[in-house]
């Protein structure tokens, strides 16, 4: 078995500590209160937050190993597992919608190019009655 030294834990520490600043900032305040009441660490009148900024490094990195052994109840769970099932569902029906839109004008693009093609030739064979039916359609 290995024995993993202080100053392994210490260079540890100084190479994750941007996890553990992630881990910190990714916690919401309603759960950041409990947290720290339960490690009984006092805090000033400041916010939770901004007093565990400050704190010592040590003291932020066992909050930071705490919040990771936090998990919702099993009510939150469902509740989450409902939402996502149901944005899931939302965005499945949305692609699907588009690419069947998308193979309709795939299929349909030919024709709608060539019609595009033919009114603009006419438009532009009869050049005069097309600029004043323009300017009607601007003077409605």
């Amino acid at each position: 078995m290995f024995q993993v030294t202080p100053s392994e834990v210490a260079a540890s520490d100084v190479e994750f500590k941007g996890l553990s600043d992630v881990v910190i900032q990714c916690l919401p305040d309603n759960l950041l209160v409990p947290l720290l009441e339960r490690l009984q660490l006092g805090q000033n009148s400041q916010r939770p937050r901004e007093w565990l900024d400050l704190a010592d490094p040590s003291l932020r990195t066992v909050v930071a190993k705490e919040a990771l052994q936090w998990r919702k109840n099993k009510q939150e769970t469902i509740s989450m597992r409902e939402k996502g099932k149901s944005s899931l569902q939302a965005l499945l029906s949305s692609t699907l919608s588009t690419v069947v839109k998308l193979r309709l004008l795939k299929r349909e693009w030919t024709h709608i190019l060539r019609e595009i093609v033919r009114d603009t030739l006419v438009d532009y064979t009869h050049l005069d009655s097309y600029m004043k039916q323009c300017i009607s359609e601007l003077q409605i």
